[in-house]
């Protein structure tokens, strides 16, 4: 007898075998990260029923370990051990279950961790347990899983649930495959996913908690009240109602009737954004971006699949709000390629097709309805009132160099008669405005008093020039309005795509530095031509990149 075989554990109490079609090291390698392995682990228990899920990631004896408990129905002994096993399953209605092919619980086990243990027990029962251990099932000619035997989990392990009448504890013991080592990302990482996953369980009243933290329902598409940032986003909205898709020779043994798909086509709340005054903090944290948008995959309310175009679109910055979601329910499993590792899916062509009939013109109407917002965006712009720019040009104007341009006196009457009028005007539209409180009138217009005390050296417009230059000064006074010219590939190419990512207040303080740049050397004859050279120089080098600057695919 060699060394293994006297060091192999005993095998008369071996229960199924782990599974007859991969050796112990391709299962270690089937692609789950840690959060998909919660995930799997959550499943089961919503499949059971549980009201309360509690996820714990912890350092335990020297490693970190991972629990996934609930106060679901439990499991019967003799089926502990089969569980664990690859295909191993409990016969619950499969018509409205989560799971699918029972590879969940083991494909989490042995992607994460070299040892899991499980503990259940139904109502009226005792706990048992059984466990998968990689380095004992390494030493057998047959991987062979251990009976369930009858003991409850350790006292040692952060429970939560432990007085429940029936439930489930899956123990990861000495996880060496984590998606990050810092406990603290990685929790980060799984309240984050988790929130998003399931959001429709939570809503529906299910208490997930990881750590110390209910994790709080986070809906991309912010339509479920109550969901994460909403109070700082607003509420999405449907932009278009699409008739469900009908699979007709697909049978849904929940309904009765044939399986349907159901599409959702939503934007966020973009105008409401763009009022935030952190806006660009609001735009980051929800991922208003190319990355996030399109279209959520949710599989019996489960999601398994975010921010796809599903070639029913092309993606780009113009639906940064856009946000989709397609419905369906397992039965349709083969018609979205889904996998045992429920995050990988294929779209079948044929419903592809129907999804982009049913959908054609859609995309137009977004953009279209998107264009005008920021076209009306821009308008309001430049009309009265102190861009950020505008205003953080006017409280540098003092740190720097004076100007050397030439002040009109005339010209510079008829400024000051003009701001003082668009003051006037400012403050007539707050004390008329009848939305406001008293107390919201007199902060307003103290911060319009506050905006008017400082010289203001430049001003924003977006007009069509004329001129070739991709920016134009327009003089007058004490004041010069920088114009950006519309007809200049500057505007289309860069500066729009600016106004739409909250990023040009950013690109006019370049301009404006520019002209203040121009001006400052104004009394020095070869700067001044100098600058007037240069100006269209820069112009023409410009145009000429822009017109040969090709965008990404995913950018069109």
């Amino acid at each position: 007898m060699n060394d293994e075989e006297k060091n192999a554990p005993e095998t008369n109490n071996l229960g199924p075998p782990l599974i007859s079609s991969l050796s112990l090291d391709s299962i270690r390698y089937l692609g789950l990260t840690t959060t998909d392995a919660i995930c799997e682990l959550i499943d089961n228990s919503l499949d059971a029923s549980a009201e309360n899920i509690n996820v714990q990631i912890f350092a335990h004896t020297g490693g970190i370990s991972i629990t996934v408990e609930d106060d679901g129905e439990g499991i019967e002994p003799e089926r502990v051990a089969e569980v664990l096993s690859f295909g191993g399953r409990v016969d619950r209605n499969r018509q409205k279950s989560i799971g699918r092919f029972g590879w969940g619980l083991p494909s989490a086990a042995c992607c994460q961790a070299p040892r899991t243990e499980i503990f259940s027990k139904v109502q009226g029962g005792e706990w048992y347990t059984s466990y998968i251990d990689l380095n004992e099932l390494s030493k057998m000619k047959q991987a062979r899983l251990p009976i369930a035997e009858k003991k409850a989990p350790p006292r040692d392990l952060p429970l939560k649930l432990r007085e429940r009448s029936s439930g489930t504890v899956v123990w990861l013991r000495d996880c060496d495959s984590l998606d990050y080592t810092d406990l603290n990302r990685l929790m980060g990482e799984v309240v984050s996913w988790v929130g998003e996953t399931y959001r429709k369980y939570i809503n529906a009243g299910k208490t997930i908690r990881v750590g110390n933290i209910a994790v709080v329902k986070s809906d991309p598409l912010m339509l479920l009240p109550g969901c994460w940032m909403q109070d700082q986003a607003g509420q999405g909205r449907i932009f278009q109602t699409i008739p469900p898709i009908v699979v007709e020779d697909v049978i849904d043994p929940v309904t009765g009737k044939p399986a349907e798909v159901e599409v959702k086509i939503a934007v966020l709340d973009w105008e409401h954004v763009w009022k935030q005054p952190n806006a660009d903090e609001i735009r980051s944290k929800l991922g208003i971006n190319i990355e996030e948008q399109g279209f959520y995959l949710m599989r019996h309310d489960r999601q398994i699949g975010r921010a796809q175009s599903f070639w029913l679109y092309t993606k780009h910055n113009d639906f940064n709000y856009f946000r989709g979601e397609i419905s369906f329910p397992p039965v349709l499993d083969d018609y979205f390629g889904v996998q045992t590792n429920k995050s990988r899916f294929s779209l079948d062509r044929s419903l592809r097709d129907q999804l982009n009939e049913s959908m054609k013109g859609v995309f137009g109407a977004i953009r279209k309805s998107y264009k005008d917002f920021i076209k009306q965006t821009e308008a309001k712009a430049a009309a009265p009132g102190m861009s950020k720019s505008e205003e953080a040009a006017a409280k540098g104007e003092s740190l720097l160099k004076k100007s050397r341009f030439p002040i009109d006196p005339a010209q510079l009457a008829a400024v000051r008669a003009e701001q003082a009028k668009e003051k006037e005007q400012l403050v007539s539209k707050v004390k008329a405005d009848t939305a406001l409180t008293p107390e919201q009138k007199t902060r307003e217009i103290q911060r319009i008093q506050n905006m008017f005390q400082f010289v203001r050296p430049f001003r924003r417009a977006i007009e069509a020039s004329e001129s070739s230059d991709f920016y134009v000064l327009r003089p007058k006074g004490d004041q010069t309005t920088v114009v950006i010219n519309m007809n200049h590939p500057f505007y289309r190419k860069v500066y729009e795509k600016a106004v739409t990512s909250g990023m040009d207040s950013q690109l006019d303080l370049i301009l404006f530095a520019l002209a203040k740049a121009e001006y400052i050397a104004y009394d020095n004859e070869k700067y001044v031509k100098f600058y007037e050279i240069q100006k269209k120089e820069w112009s023409t080098i410009l145009s000429v990149y822009l017109e040969e600057f090709q965008e990404d695919e995913s950018e069109t």
